[in-house]
C-alpha cells in the first residue's frame, strides 16, 4: 500500500485537473453531442431525397432541334422548360439543378444516323444535383436505346443482337435501409471520440507536468 500512494496521488490529482479543464471538457462532450445529430440529419437527407416525388426541372438549351426528344422527357415525368440566358451562373448558386444542352450541329448529326452530343451542365458540388443528374441521364439513356432499337429494325437488323446478355439489377433494398448503411462508421466515430476527449487530459497529465517540473 505504501508504494501505490504516489501513484494514488497524482492519479486523483489529474482526475481533479481533468474536471476543471474545460477544453478537455469540451472536447470529450461536443463531438458525442453533436455527433448523433449530424448522423440524423445525414440519414433524414438521404431518405427525403429518395422518397421525393417532386418533378425534376431540367432547363433545355436548343430544345427545338429536337422536338421529340422534349416530348419524350416531358412523358418521362420531367418538367421541361427553356433555359434562361444565365443558366450557367444559376447552376452555380443552386437556382437550376441541371440543364440539357443541345449544340448547334445537334440537328445534323442526328438526320445523318452520327452519334448525337449532349450536354449535361451540372455542379457536382451540390447533392440535390446529383441525383437530378442521374435521373435526367437515366432518362436520356432509355431514349437513346429506343432510338437505336428503331434504327435497327429499319435497317433490317434485330436488336437483340447487339445485348447478348440481359442483366438485372434488382435492389431489395429500401430508403430506410440505405440511409442506415451509413451507420457502419459509428464505431470508427466512437474511436475519434475517445481519443480526442482524453487528448487535452493526456497532453497536459504528460508535456505539462514536465514544462511546470
Amino acid at each position: 500500500m505504501m508504494q501505490w500512494r504516489p501513484a494514488w496521488a497524482v492519479l486523483k490529482k489529474e482526475l481533479r485537473d481533468g474536471r476543471r479543464d474545460r477544453r478537455a471538457k469540451v472536447s470529450a462532450l461536443l463531438l458525442p453531442l453533436l455527433g448523433p445529430l449530424l448522423f440524423y440529419s445525414i440519414t433524414t437527407h438521404t431518405v427525403d431525397l429518395a422518397n421525393d416525388d417532386t418533378p425534376l426541372k431540367v432547363a433545355v438549351v436548343g430544345g427545338e432541334q429536337a422536338p421529340n426528344l422534349v416530348d419524350s422527357l416531358r412523358r418521362a415525368g420531367l418538367d421541361v422548360f427553356p433555359a434562361p440566358d444565365d443558366y450557367e451562373q444559376q447552376v452555380h448558386s443552386g437556382d437550376l439543378d441541371v440543364v440539357l444542352r443541345l449544340p448547334d450541329d445537334f440537328a445534323a448529326d442526328f438526320s445523318q444516323g452520327k452519334p448525337a452530343r449532349l450536354d449535361v451542365i451540372c455542379d457536382d458540388s451540390n447533392s440535390r444535383g446529383k441525383s437530378a443528374v442521374q435521373h435526367l441521364t437515366a432518362t436520356l439513356n432509355s431514349y437513346s436505346d429506343f432510338l437505336g432499337t428503331r434504327r435497327l429494325y429499319a435497317h433490317g437488323v434485330s436488336p437483340e443482337l447487339s445485348h447478348p446478355l440481359q442483366i438485372v439489377h434488382n435492389d431489395l433494398s429500401t430508403p430506410e435501409e440505405r440511409a442506415g448503411s451509413l451507420f457502419g462508421i459509428i464505431p470508427l466515430f466512437l474511436l475519434l471520440t475517445a481519443f480526442l476527449g482524453g487528448m487535452y487530459v493526456a497532453t497536459d497529465s504528460t508535456a505539462g507536468e514536465r514544462e511546470r517540473g
